[in-house]
């Protein structure tokens, strides 16, 4: 199967649903780089949804690593947090504003307790998608974690205008 995968990218190299397995297939096997297939659909359709979907995702995980890979050190060594937001930094600039890497964004600044910044970042992943359930569930919780009581009461009214949001949710 991955072998069929393989050969479909290299004779179609605009073949989006093939790349887009295969990197699923990379990424769940971790045992090559999917960035570059999801890339290479980015530059055919920069607003793929899957895809971006799929980078994002990438790059939190790479950032909630355990174990980072670093050849004969991997246990002697893990990544700093400075690493994890130069990480996110590279993922932004690939997706600017996408909510997910902003919220891991936040969640970074959150555990070395410096709030503001948190609290910045997770205001920008609401902003993002204001529309999104799921984002606006998280950033509102994050926060309220973050101190940012006055934000959230702030942005409420922003909550009870998203399509189809069940009321008790507000």
């Amino acid at each position: 199967s991955a072998q069929r995968l393989e050969h479909r990218p290299a004779r179609h190299a605009q073949h989006i649903p093939a790349l887009l397995r295969l990197g699923a297939l990379y990424a769940a096997r971790r045992d090559r780089d999917p960035l570059p297939l999801w890339r290479r659909v980015l530059a055919l359709e920069p607003q793929h949804a899957e895809a971006r979907e799929a980078l994002a995702q990438f790059y939190v995980e790479k950032v909630q690593e355990e174990d980072p890979q670093y050849g004969w050190f991997d246990r002697l060594r893990r990544r700093s947090t400075k690493e994890n937001i130069a990480l996110l930094h590279e993922g932004l600039r690939e997706l600017p504003g996408h909510p997910l890497l902003l919220m891991e964004m936040g969640d970074l600044y959150a555990a070395m307790n410096k709030s503001k910044d948190a609290r910045t970042y997770f205001i920008q992943a609401w902003e993002a998608a204001p529309q999104k359930p799921s984002v606006v569930a998280a950033a509102i919780h994050s926060l309220l974690h973050a101190g940012g009581g006055d934000i959230v009461t702030r942005l409420l009214p922003t909550v009870r205008q998203i399509p189809g949001l069940l009321a008790m949710f507000w």
